[in-house]
């Protein structure tokens, strides 16, 4: 992931996803997972409506998601429907 700390911006993700919960407000946790670790964030509920292959198993492509930091170690991906490029579907 190339992180640009003074917008507090991922560049460019991609992504399996390893782990899905859809809370009441429609919106959901996610954990990604790349070569280089695992990363939980917050998918709004739009990212669903448009994109029905976003489920765990998909790999996505994401460019220019905010980030929440809560500390220098922790980071919280924001994504939306502006930051969601491509999902590529689970095989079964």
């Amino acid at each position: 992931m190339g992180f640009d700390q003074r917008l507090s911006i991922v560049i460019q993700v991609l992504g399996l996803v390893k782990q899905l919960e859809i809370q009441g407000s429609g919106d959901a946790f996610i954990l990604l997972k790349d070569p280089t670790g695992t990363v939980g964030g917050s998918v709004h509920s739009e990212v669903f409506e448009i994109e029905n292959s976003f489920k765990e198993g998909s790999v996505v492509v994401l460019e220019h998601v905010s980030v929440f930091s809560p500390d220098e170690r922790q980071y919280f991906l924001c994504i939306t429907v502006d930051s969601l490029v491509q999902v590529f579907p689970p095989t079964d």
